[in-house]
């Protein structure tokens, strides 16, 4: 459970609070089907995976070696789509592929990133439009008004 003091972890018995760098608290959270657990926060955003003593160990995907830059990007939606993690805040959103991170292309800013029926959309705040996401391009799929 992401709360504003980090990670709230549950195994059954005991809860413990798992700390983000700088005390940071967790605004989205997604598990993975290989059990990752990925969190995004204010200009942060990474996984925890599971080391061999079954401690969760923090992974930065956002820090200055993955060659990301923020400004004020609080992350809010977290989504995986084709084996690719979306980290979506309301200026920009980032896409890790399992090695690298980039930064999603668009003029617009995002205020929503969802999937449906095997597609991903993105909701963007200019205008009310809704375009689905299309190997690595967007392309419109609504927009307000429209008739």
């Amino acid at each position: 459970m992401g709360i504003t003091g980090g990670l709230l972890v549950f195994d059954g018995i005991h809860w413990d609070l798992v700390k983000l760098p700088n005390n940071l608290g967790v605004r989205a959270l997604y598990i993975s089907k290989d059990g990752r657990i990925y969190v995004g926060s204010f200009e942060e955003f990474g996984y925890f995976e599971m080391d061999d003593e079954n401690d969760l160990i923090y992974h930065s995907l956002s820090s200055s070696e993955m060659n990301v830059y923020l400004n004020n990007d609080e992350f809010w939606t977290i989504n995986e789509y084709k084996g690719e993690i979306y980290f979506q805040s309301f200026r920009s959103f980032f896409i890790y592929d399992g090695e690298k991170v980039r930064k999603g292309v668009s003029d617009l800013s995002p205020l929503y990133i969802f999937t449906l029926d095997d597609h991903l959309y993105v909701q963007f705040m200019e205008g009310g439009s809704f375009v689905e996401w299309m190997t690595a391009s967007l392309q419109s799929y609504y927009r307000k008004g429209f008739r």
